[in-house]
């Protein structure tokens, strides 16, 4: 049995714009690598901002990839009122197998919003077992 191996990231003051209500890239994880085919990479983190304008929620997605497009790993909606701060945290399991440098996107989308919102802090740490 291999040992678990802990990838941790962070990054604050991003300013990222949430641009209406388009899903908007706001963190790449660090590259992981598995070395079994039942491999599983333990995924937690936080997602800290502010809507905008007539935001009625944000939708946080964790995709495998470094693209909006790449495929759909997570997806965690919360409701949250127009022009208010919110943390969304989100913790899941995926089995990727054995895997060489697979990166992981973070993304959110306000849902409803006519006014620009902002994502200032994610956090995140990956245990690759």
């Amino acid at each position: 049995m291999t040992r678990p191996v802990v990838y941790s990231a962070s990054g604050s003051a991003l300013g990222v714009t949430l641009t209406l209500t388009n899903e908007v890239a706001v963190f790449t994880s660090p590259a992981v690598t598995t070395s079994s085919p039942g491999a599983n990479v333990t995924f937690s983190g936080i997602v800290r901002g502010t809507t905008g304008a007539g935001a009625t929620g944000v939708t946080v997605r964790v995709r495998r990839g470094t693209a909006v497009t790449s495929p759909l790993v997570v997806e965690i909606p919360v409701a949250v009122g127009a022009s208010a701060n919110f943390a969304i945290p989100f913790a899941f399991k995926d089995r990727v197998g054995e895997v060489d440098g697979q990166k992981y996107v973070v993304t959110a989308q306000q849902v409803a919003a006519t006014g620009n919102g902002s994502v200032d802090t994610v956090a995140i740490t990956l245990i690759a077992e």
